[in-house]
């Protein structure tokens, strides 16, 4: 508290309570915008005005200057001198004992301002002087401000104070809003720009002007005009360091070559129309060349061509929302025209409204979904926008929270995990990735006017600056820095994209994965990384193996158990993670509808061999095999024996893998079996089941094509897989105390005779219907 201002604070409510209009102000003792706001009312009451507002606007400065023009030691009306004591005080200074008395200390008090603001010496006080006092500008150097910074604020008060339209910008070190609007004032001015001209805006009017008029370099000087001294400020403004000299010297060449290269602009060295404008406003020169574009729309191929053929390479796109995100095919068509990808998670963003916590989490947890369906890699960057401009208030409520949303919605990716990205003002952007909550930057630089992109300079770790709209196109240009990380082809393991069922299929399986690894984090017991892709497997194989009428159902469970069925210790945290998806997923006919062939027979056998293990390239059968090709081998034995069929071979020609043969290994199981023994072999090497899937599918888009790759990778050739159909029926093998004899049940075993005409006849068949 300070004594001076809750004198100051009484005196005015003791003179000015009454008044209507006023409005009493806390006797606190501390400065802030409450008094200032008391001053001015009590000011404008002095001055005649009968309604009393906060602001000193054009009407208050006309009557200060038409009624009193200075406040001077010759000023009769004590009141009017208590205010302006009362405001010295709040800026810190000192201003006599006595209300409504002016002397020598005042008097200082005014001079001492005066020159800390840059204005000509003197112990009067004119309107302009009088509005910057009922503010809260600082005139010496605060925390965080630079003297470099505080001597250009000076110079603009002393060189452009004269203006009518020019306000007193503060003298605290610190480059604000009103501290550009200044600074492009003073750029107008040394245009010649009449004071109703110049706005402060960056116009066609001063775009022209700096053209015509502002292109300087080694060498130049000012004279008349001040362009080099403005073009130093500039720098100073956006956080270089050199000095207002006036001349175009060595440093200042130097020093600009560094900014250009900051902002990839060309490295002229020279104070020329590009290089004006990257220092004046976000989005620099908009017209410049770029390489990045964003877009709402799916991109076709006919426009990713043209995109790359207008020198484009980068390309922005959304993950989510109907009509906007990435659709089937899209990435594809990007990629094979040379596009990297930069990911964009965002559903509204464009009001504080939609920044809390829990609309973080679902966002985060969408993008992490949407990313791992795509296939985008860990640690791809997935940008979300705060498409409004926040105030810095806001940043460490609002904001904070929703970022810590976004960061544990991404985290239930556990095995892909993404980084945050933010896009935003230059200085919500800056402050989001200083506070550690997002690890890239993206500049919404097109939007010139929000209070985030005025007097803050570009963040130092800026990845993209978005610059100009191009409605023919439907595009947002952007350029690209050198730290930018946009997703290229090899950063993504694309879905299968033949059809929309295996496309949706490929989402539907990657939602139960995340899903899956997001509950098997909340349990200690389940310690294997595989846990959730055994938890999919078997969702997905349900149902298929428990039809009562199968004799083998319960023989099959005992050889390959559920993971919900397992010890007492682990069965709790099993059963929490199997519940999600079927919380999430009630329908299990509905996702294997869009499954390749038979997904549940698939499952079964990817089961097993992540269970058991893959065999590749053995003669001997394995426990992983008894999950798929052998369980249906045996089945057909057995069948055949039911059958009273003379000949095994004709039964065999005539019935084994044909399609929709009811003799249980029709051409169904084959290629269920083969996708199935592709697709565990990938999971026991550490793959997540969704990308196991992607890969399989889409790598190998034909049926023909996996059971061929199938057979080379399990048996490697049509005699290995002979001798390992002949082993099927000689081996001893038990898993769990299950056999191949348990699933044959009664049927009489071959004779070695029999079961070498089987054996090869069985895998000539099968050989044959890989490669006709």
């Amino acid at each position: 508290m300070d004594e001076q201002v809750l004198r100051a604070q009484q005196w005015m409510n003791a003179n000015y309570r009454s008044v209507s209009g006023y409005q009493t102000v806390a006797e606190d003792g501390i400065s802030g915008w409450g008094t200032m706001y008391g001053l001015t009312r009590a000011l404008q009451h002095e001055l005649g005005i009968t309604s009393l507002s906060n602001n000193f606007g054009d009407g208050t400065a006309a009557a200060f200057t038409s009624k009193i023009g200075q406040l001077t030691a010759k000023t009769t009306n004590k009141r009017l001198v208590g205010i302006l004591q009362c405001a010295m005080w709040c800026k810190g200074q000192l201003a006599g004992p006595d209300f409504g008395t002016w002397n020598s200390v005042l008097t200082g008090s005014i001079s001492t301002v005066r020159e800390r603001l840059g204005l000509a010496s003197g112990a009067s006080v004119d309107v302009k002087l009088m509005r910057s006092l009922l503010t809260m500008d600082a005139y010496t150097r605060v925390a965080g401000g630079r003297e470099s910074v505080r001597s250009a604020q000076q110079w603009l008060n002393g060189r452009y104070s004269s203006h009518s339209s020019f306000r007193l910008v503060p003298c605290d070190g610190i480059y604000s809003r009103d501290v550009q609007f200044g600074f492009m004032l003073g750029i107008q001015f040394e245009m010649d720009m009449a004071d109703g001209v110049a706005n402060g805006n960056f116009g066609p009017g001063t775009q022209s002007g700096l053209k015509s008029k502002a292109d300087i370099g080694a060498g130049s000087a000012d004279g008349t005009k001040k362009w080099v001294s403005l073009f130093q400020i500039a720098l100073v403004f956006n956080g270089y360091d050199v000095a207002r000299s006036g001349t175009f010297d060595t440093k200042t060449v130097s020093t600009t070559r560094t900014f250009q290269a900051f902002l990839l602009i060309s490295s002229t060295g020279r104070g020329d129309f590009d290089t004006w404008a990257a220092l004046l406003v976000s989005t620099g020169n908009p017209d410049r060349a770029v390489t990045g574009a964003d877009t709402s729309t799916p991109v076709s191929q006919e426009r990713a061509q043209d995109l790359r053929a207008s020198g484009y390479s980068v390309i922005g796109r959304y993950l989510t929302v109907a009509g906007k995100g990435i659709e089937p095919g899209e990435l594809d068509r990007l990629f094979a025209v040379g596009f990297s990808v930069i990911p964009i998670m965002q559903n509204y963003n464009n009001a504080a409204e939609y920044f809390t916590y829990d609309i973080g989490y679902t966002q985060g947890y969408q993008a992490a979904m949407r990313a791992r369906q795509l296939g985008f890699a860990a640690n791809t960057v997935i940008f979300f926008p705060v498409d409004y401009d926040a105030f810095a208030a806001e940043v460490g409520g609002i904001l904070k929270a929703y970022f810590s949303g976004v960061a544990a919605g991404l985290g239930l990716s556990v095995t892909v995990p993404y980084k945050i990205g933010v896009y935003a003002t230059r200085y919500v952007a800056d402050q989001v990735f200083r506070n550690g909550w997002a690890e890239a930057i993206w500049v919404s630089g097109m939007s010139t006017g929000y209070s985030g992109n005025l007097g803050y300079p570009m963040p130092q770790n800026w990845s993209y600056n978005q610059i100009q709209e191009v409605h023919a196109k439907n595009i947002d240009r952007n350029a690209v820095s050198s730290a930018a990380r946009p997703v290229s082809a090899d950063q993504v393991d694309l879905p299968p994209s033949q059809s929309p069922a295996l496309y949706d299929s490929q989402f539907d399986i990657t939602r139960m994965q995340v899903l899956a690894e997001r509950e098997r984090q909340a349990w200690t017991a389940l310690v294997g990384e595989e846990f959730p892709s055994y938890h999919v497997l078997s969702y997905l194989m349900d149902g298929y193996y428990d039809i009562a009428a199968d004799p083998t159902a319960v023989a099959f469970h005992a050889y390959l158990p559920r993971p919900q069925d397992a010890n007492s210790l682990t069965a709790p945290a099993h059963l929490s993670v199997r519940q999600a998806i079927d919380v999430a997923f009630p329908d299990r006919h509905a996702v294997l509808h869009n499954l390749v062939g038979d997904g549940a027979h698939m499952a079964a056998t990817a089961q097993g061999v992540l269970y058991w293990g893959d065999h590749a390239g053995s003669s001997q059968i394995g426990f992983g095999d008894l999950g798929g090709w052998t369980l249906d081998l045996a089945t057909f034995w057995r069948k055949f024996r039911e059958s009273g069929s003379p000949s095994i071979s004709e039964f065999a020609r005539e019935h084994l893998v044909q399609p929709s043969d009811p003799n249980k290994f029709p051409q169904e199981d084959l290629y269920a079996d083969a996708d199935g023994w592709l697709l565990g072999r990938l999971a026991r090497e550490g793959v997540s089941v969704d990308a196991a899937y992607r890969r399989v599918y889409r790598d190998l888009p034909t049926e023909q094509a996996r059971l061929r790759a199938f057979l080379v990778g399990r048996f490697g050739s049509r005699q290995n897989l002979e001798s390992t159909i002949r082993d099927m029926f000689n081996s001893s093998l038990t898993a769990n105390g299950i056999s191949v004899r348990t699933f044959t049940l009664t049927a009489k075993w071959p004779t070695p005779e029999e079961l070498t005409t089987f054996a090869s006849t069985v895998s000539e068949i099968i050989f044959k219907k890989a490669w006709p």
